[in-house]
C-alpha cells in the first residue's frame, strides 16, 4: 500500500536578520538566594529571535552560568538567557532554578510518582537528582525559567 505523505517541516525561522534592532536584556545574580539585577551589565539580544522564540523582552534576563554539571554543552560561566514566563516544567528542555537558594541550571523532565529529574550534561560527575513533591517543598525549588540561549567565550587562545 503507498505511504501517506510525510508533511514537511518549514524551514527554521531567521533569528537574526542584518539591521535588526536588539534588545537590552539586564545582567542578574545571586544576593542571599534571589535574583537580583546588576546595576548597569545587560546583554544585547536580536529582538528578532525573542519575537520568533515568543520570547516577551519583559520576562527576559540573562545570568553566568553557576555550575560546571552541563560542560561541555554550557561550560561554567556562560552567559545564560532565560525566559522567567516559563516555569512549568517542559520536559527535556533546559531551565534554571533555584534549589536551597542556589542558582542551578538542569535539563529537566517528569519522573514517576509526580518525581522531578534534574539532568546534567556530565552524566559522570553529576548524576540524575529526582526530587519528590515533599523535596521541592522542602528545598524551596522555584523554576526561574526556560534557557533559551547561551553563549561563551574559550577559556584560552591556542598556542
Amino acid at each position: 500500500a503507498p505511504r501517506a505523505a510525510v508533511p514537511r517541516a518549514e524551514p527554521p525561522k531567521a533569528l537574526l536578520e542584518p539591521g535588526s534592532p536588539s534588545i537590552s536584556v539586564a545582567l542578574h545574580h545571586i544576593r542571599q538566594g534571589r535574583l537580583t539585577p546588576s546595576a548597569g551589565l545587560h546583554q544585547c539580544l536580536p529582538a528578532l529571535a525573542l519575537d520568533n522564540l515568543g520570547v516577551n523582552a519583559r520576562h527576559a534576563i540573562c545570568v553566568a552560568m553557576p555550575g560546571c554539571n552541563m560542560a561541555p554543552l554550557i561550560p561554567q560561566g556562560a552567559l545564560l538567557a532565560i525566559d522567567r514566563s516559563v516555569t512549568w516544567i517542559a520536559d527535556g528542555e533546559y531551565h534554571a532554578l533555584l534549589l536551597d537558594g542556589h542558582l542551578r541550571v538542569h535539563q529537566l523532565s517528569h519522573g514517576p510518582n509526580d518525581t522531578l529529574c534534574l539532568h546534567s550534561h556530565d552524566r559522570l560527575n553529576h548524576p540524575v537528582e529526582r526530587l519528590t513533591p515533599n523535596q521541592r517543598r522542602t528545598r524551596q525549588l522555584e523554576i526561574v525559567g526556560w534557557v533559551f540561549w547561551w553563549a561563551c567565550l574559550r577559556a584560552a587562545r591556542p598556542a
